[in-house]
């Protein structure tokens, strides 16, 4: 790689990922030219990683080039070389942002937070933004770095993140709150600001309002359904840099919500009626798993909902279907959304004889989910940390008794788990399987855990509980 520069302007670089390569620089003069050259030679294979949010730039070495200052016609300018010079850059974009307001916004700024709390008032705002402004993306050219007027926004009734931000942060103001712009770079980007300090780093603007000494609220308009408070999956564990009043800016890092903060919990019992299955559930989804679920569901005809929850809940087979259902806090901010569901599930039993099988596992969660590693590798990635329970109550039907129970199962491994227990119970027999994601993308030897845990999954779902057909109705016979 060759970079020919003009005397009157110096450059900066940045080289990541080099480790494994001997990377050589070499810089020299030619006229009113200064070269540099980057090489390399005998690079070892490594393995190519390709998704939509885990790029190349986290792996492969590569090198960055910035300008650092010119000096054309004897006028020197400071370009970039450190995170001060690049909070000046984008400063300079947002220096004449919401300096007035339009009768209308401020009406309705007023009527949202007419006798609420500070921390109400700032909640109804981000709220209002979210159901009222679409998000459309814009970044060509500065357009990539320069948020549109709230104003405009507003009367649009739609933004990108930028411009969204800029509303959001132009109520507050209205309704006298403090909240700054703030930059950010998604888990795609892999650099901090320490170790890149240019626009490169960011692809993302949200709002920022301090809650606390060292305690930030970000507002994300971009996000439907997401509540407020929460900090948006796609860039926690990333900095955030914050303008401040005063002029200068904060370096804020995102915290990673727990995997007890996202859950999915689905419940069902079943009981056999002939050949078929019959079942209710009740499940129940919390954080980001809820607002997957209120995305999924939105826009979807109410005569519809039994057709899409059958897609989504699908059980045991291709045979399943949902007969009925009451939702519970859908699309409220705050609450957890509940389903309860009655079903049916045809051709799931397997009768030999006088001996009755049952496989517990209705749902068969990832099993289609190995990775291949031997081309390109797709890396595993998962959104935001989580746990999913699933436990299935089965009535044991006049005349059976038991006699086999799989044994209970359990699979760690650094940030993944699943385990599966079983319950006799008074009639019953219930099975209760538990998965819990602490991770945001796999890969190297991590792909090999994650296929461990798949075949490990499939090993499971293969377990049936075996009943018998009997005269002896009291019998509690389980043989393991």
């Amino acid at each position: 790689m060759t970079a020919r520069v003009h005397r009157d302007v110096e450059i900066g670089y940045k080289l990541f990922n080099a480790e494994a390569a001997d990377i050589r620089h070499k810089q020299y003069s030619r006229g009113r030219y200064t070269y540099h050259e980057w090489e390399v030679t005998d690079v070892d294979p490594y393995d190519y990683y390709s998704s939509e949010s885990y790029n190349i730039n986290h792996f492969s070495p590569h090198v960055v080039l910035y300008v650092k200052s010119t000096n054309i016609d004897d006028q020197p300018k400071k370009y970039f070389g450190d995170i001060d010079d690049l909070f000046d850059y984008y400063k300079g974009f947002i220096s004449d942002l919401n300096t007035s307001y339009s009768p209308e916004l401020k009406e309705l700024v007023e009527k949202l937070t007419d006798g609420l709390t500070r921390e109400e008032k700032a909640r109804a705002i981000y709220y209002w933004v979210q159901r009222n402004i679409k998000y459309v993306a814009y970044e060509q050219g500065y357009m990539g770095f320069r948020p549109s007027p709230a104003n405009e926004v507003f009367n649009k009734r739609f933004g990108d993140c930028k411009g969204m931000s800029s509303l959001i942060n132009g109520m507050m103001e209205l309704a006298g709150l403090d909240a700054s712009i703030a930059w950010v770079g998604t888990r795609r980007i892999p650099y901090t600001y320490e170790q890149l300090p240019l626009p490169q780093v960011d692809n993302h603007m949200v709002a920022a309002r301090y809650t606390g000494e060292n305690d930030i609220c970000i507002l994300d308009g971009t996000f439907d359904y997401l509540d407020y408070g929460v900090y948006p999956f796609h860039i926690q564990g990333k900095e955030v840099m914050v303008a401040k009043e005063n002029g200068g800016y904060d370096i804020f890092k995102v915290p990673i919500s727990p995997a007890g903060y996202s859950t999915i919990s689905d419940s069902v019992s079943i009981r056999m009626q002939g050949d078929l299955i019959m079942g209710d559930g009740k499940v129940t989804h919390t954080g980001f798993n809820k607002m997957e679920l209120a995305s999924a569901m939105d826009g979807v005809k109410k005569d519809n909902y039994n057709e899409t929850l059958t897609r989504l809940l699908n059980k045991g087979n291709n045979k399943f279907s949902v007969k009925g259902h009451q939702i519970h806090n859908l699309f409220d901010y705050d609450k957890p959304a509940e389903v309860d569901y009655q079903f049916v599930l045809h051709d799931y039993s397997r009768k030999i004889g006088d001996e009755l099988y049952i496989n517990l596992n209705l749902d068969k969660s990832y099993q289609d989910f190995s990775i291949d590693t031997t081309g390109i590798i797709q890396p595993v990635e998962n959104d935001f940390y989580c746990t999913e329970t699933s436990i299935t109550r089965f009535e044991i039907s006049d005349g059976y008794e038991i006699t086999y129970v799989p044994d209970d199962a359990e699979f760690k491994t650094g940030n993944i788990s699943a385990s599966f227990k079983y319950i006799k119970d008074d009639g019953v027999i219930i099975l209760k399987r538990q998965l819990t994601f602490e991770f945001f993308v796999l890969v190297g030897d991590q792909i090999s855990n994650w296929n461990h845990l798949i075949s490990y999954l499939n090993q499971q779902y293969r377990s049936s509980i075996a009943l018998k057909k009997t005269d002896n109705q009291t019998s509690n016979i389980v043989k393991k």
